[in-house]
């Protein structure tokens, strides 16, 4: 039952992931992290439990259906409280009903997307997710914003729309960073493999805006 739902995290170098430099060793912390569901902690303890190791740290991913969702993490807060584990959270940067950037034409989407995050049109609803992280218990979390932008899947699709895509990365993390009590660190995250968006390092933020740096593999192909 485990292993039909469980993604394990590696972080390597001590405790935590490849660093792209200012970040303080996490000291004793597992560098094992899993995601086994949403709301899941149980799932997380079993498996320690079953190869005798708990991990340090445990990811989840915010709703990403409207931005009222992103913004408001309550529920996802509340089933990880007191669970013990770093938690490195999935951010959706744009909401599910918005079209990808670079095929804006999809039927029922929106002309949104990242130009206007990139002009700062979004960054309030970020600054609310900071607070509410904070006021969770939640504000020195791993933030894994807009994960596999590279790929042509999700709403912040960023093939042909580098530079939008780093002033949007840069707005969110200067958005998040500017409320009071956060600790928060930043994970950019590209999936595996040519997705056809050229060069990987025309959509790097830049070493001021990334803490880590992580790729999604999967042990499946098509």
């Amino acid at each position: 039952a485990l292993a039909g739902s469980i993604a394990v995290v590696v972080l390597p170098l001590g405790a935590f992931g490849v660093s792209t430099g200012g970040v303080a060793s996490a000291g004793t912390v597992n560098p094992l992290g899993v995601y086994a569901g949403s709301g899941s902690p149980g799932v997380v303890k079993a498996l320690g439990q079953t190869i005798g190791q708990q991990p340090g740290f445990a990811m989840d991913f915010l709703d990403g259906s409207t931005w009222s969702s992103i913004e408001d993490p309550s529920w996802f807060i509340s089933q990880w409280q007191n669970s013990g584990y770093k938690m490195i959270w999935g951010v959706p940067i744009l909401p599910n009903a918005y079209s990808p950037n670079s095929n804006p034409s999809v039927a029922g989407g929106s002309a949104y997307g990242l130009a206007q995050g990139a002009s700062g049109a979004f960054n309030s609803y970020f600054v609310t997710l900071a607070q509410a992280l904070v006021a969770g218990g939640q504000g020195s979390s791993i933030i894994r914003l807009g994960w596999e932008f590279n790929g042509g899947w999700f709403p912040w699709a960023a093939n042909g729309s580098a530079a939008n895509f780093v002033a949007y990365w840069q707005n969110i993390v200067t958005a998040m960073r500017s409320v009071s009590g956060a600790a928060f660190t930043f994970e950019w995250n590209p999936t595996l493999g040519d997705q056809g968006v050229g060069d990987l390092a025309n959509y790097y933020p830049g070493n001021n805006y990334v803490d880590y740096i992580g790729a999604d593999v999967y042990d499946v192909a098509w």
